[in-house]
């Protein structure tokens, strides 16, 4: 009888321990579930709410006129085009910068690979095409006259044809470099040369620093000066020069 009692009362204490250890067992796997499924949760709800394009848009720091820097320090060069040069300083340059600026402005860029070229040029500088919304700069930066179509090894991209027609009406109706830069070809196998860039200040056969301003070495100078002469208060002439470094222009010898 007292054998029986015992084993009675052991089967309960037992019982009771398996039903403890199940409901811990599942109070924790419940825990670990809801975690995981919170997790995937926050995962799915940050995917929805960022913006569709938020993968393939950028805000960018223009360089030049088909050269552009994105935030993360990553630059972009406007494939399948070719615009006049900063430095040295090329007709049409400065005003190939502002209509990119100007077309840019501060939207967010999307930016599209080019399947017939590189990933990258030998600089290192992603070859891509620039879309503000759904507009094609590199397009339109030939249509208004500040870019010519380059194809770089005669690879000719998906909007070669309209690249080619853009340029050829440009340069028709004498609009952009091609009414200011008389020595301008168009020859899409080749880069675009203006020539040089037009100087901002008569100098004078008889006294050629007559005509110079005056100006203070290694100081900013304005776009609208580069490639003027300027001369220091000691008499030493300088140009108003793109320091690559600094994205600036300065006063250097």
């Amino acid at each position: 009888m007292i054998v029986k009692s015992a084993n009675k009362e052991l089967n309960s204490m037992l019982a009771k321990l398996s039903f403890k250890y199940f409901i811990r067992k599942a109070s924790f796997n419940s825990v670990k579930f809801s975690l995981r499924f919170s997790l995937v949760l926050v995962i799915l709800l940050s995917i929805c709410m960022a913006p569709a394009s938020l993968a393939n848009s950028y805000e960018a720091l223009i360089y030049d006129g088909d050269t552009l820097t994105l935030k993360s320090g990553e630059k972009v060069r406007l494939v399948q085009i070719d615009t006049p040069e900063l430095s040295p300083a090329e007709c049409y340059g400065i005003q190939a910068k502002n209509l990119l600026r100007k077309l840019v402005g501060t939207s967010t860029i999307r930016l599209r690979k080019e399947p017939v070229s590189a990933n990258k040029d030998r600089r290192g500088r992603l070859l891509r095409y620039v879309f503000v919304g759904s507009k094609n700069i590199n397009l339109e930066l030939v249509r208004q006259g500040a870019a010519a179509p380059w194809f770089y090894n005669g690879e000719r991209g998906r909007y070669a044809n309209q690249l080619l027609e853009a340029a050829k009406l440009a340069q028709k109706n004498k609009i952009g470099l091609w009414k200011e830069c008389p020595e301008a070809r168009l020859d899409p196998s080749r880069a675009i040369d203006t020539g040089p860039a037009k100087p901002k200040s008569a100098v004078s056969p008889d006294n050629p620093r007559s005509d110079l301003k005056s100006i203070t070495p290694g100081a900013f100078c304005a776009e609208s000066d580069l490639g003027v002469k300027g001369l220091s208060s000691k008499g030493i002439e300088y140009t108003c020069k793109t320091s690559v470094k600094e994205n600036r222009l300065r006063w250097r010898k």
